[in-house]
């Protein structure tokens, strides 16, 4: 601000913060010429330097500048010490000063803001949450209901193809049970009214009374015995008891 004030060109060098925005707008208005501190050589400075002495454009620009800021009502020294006055006048000046002197330690740091917007957000992930377990158990819900319904389906679908299969055994047969079936009870039923002494062996293989019962059925009674692994019985007793 002295330079311009008092209208001399600058070459200016940014070391830190904000004077390389400082360099770069003087560049613009056309008042200074810069270079980096890092990577500057000799020539570099030297040039920049002589371009600034030597080039009438750096000082009339510098001058129209320097003419903007002294062309005031009053100078600054005076306007330093009119203000002087005012604020003795008034004891202070209450009235130009900041405001937020006066404020309490919650409306300075805005505490109470920041806690009426956490219970709205609160609130609201409260609501969004209650939302997704409503969803989470209505979608868990469905899905059960679903795997119930297959598994019932599957079940009754398993149950018909064995009743299915069942049936269509016992359809087939039936008609060699029920013939088996009855000569074998009524033979039975006539041995034990006949005699009740008889005493069926200990072990009966079911080969050897199936076999029996086949012959009788065929007439093959001439035969001198049945023999099996277990025992040997006589034919004709068997007949007999039979």
């Amino acid at each position: 601000m002295e330079a311009i004030y008092y209208g001399v060109p600058m070459v200016g060098m940014p070391i830190f913060i904000d004077q390389g925005d400082a360099l770069i707008k003087l560049k613009e208005k056309g008042i200074a010429l810069g270079f980096d501190k890092d990577t500057a050589t000799a020539d570099e400075i030297y040039a920049a330097l002589h371009e600034v002495l030597y080039n009438p454009k750096f000082k009339e620009n510098i001058a129209k500048l320097s003419l903007l800021m002294k062309d005031v009502q009053e100078p600054p020294l005076n306007r330093v010490m009119n203000f002087m006055e005012y604020l003795i006048r008034h004891k202070g000046a209450e009235h130009l000063k900041l405001s937020s002197r006066h404020l309490s330690f919650i409306e300075y740091f805005c505490l109470d803001t920041i806690a009426f917007l956490t219970v709205i957000v609160l609130c609201f992930s409260y609501i969004q949450f209650l939302v997704v377990k409503y969803t989470f158990t209505k979608v868990r819900t469905s899905l059960i209901i679903i795997v119930n319904t297959l598994k019932s389906i599957l079940l009754s679908l398993k149950k018909k193809s064995l009743e299915g299969g069942n049936s269509s055994l016992s359809k087939s047969s039936s008609p060699s049970l029920s013939r088996n079936s009855s000569f074998s009870f009524n033979n039975n039923s006539h041995a034990l009214n006949n005699s009740s002494s008889f005493k069926p062996p200990k072990t009966i293989s079911g080969s050897f009374v199936k076999e029996a019962v086949n012959r009788i059925q065929n007439g093959e009674t001439n035969n001198n015995s049945f023999i099996t692994s277990d025992y040997v019985t006589e034919s004709s007793e068997c007949k007999k008891r039979l």
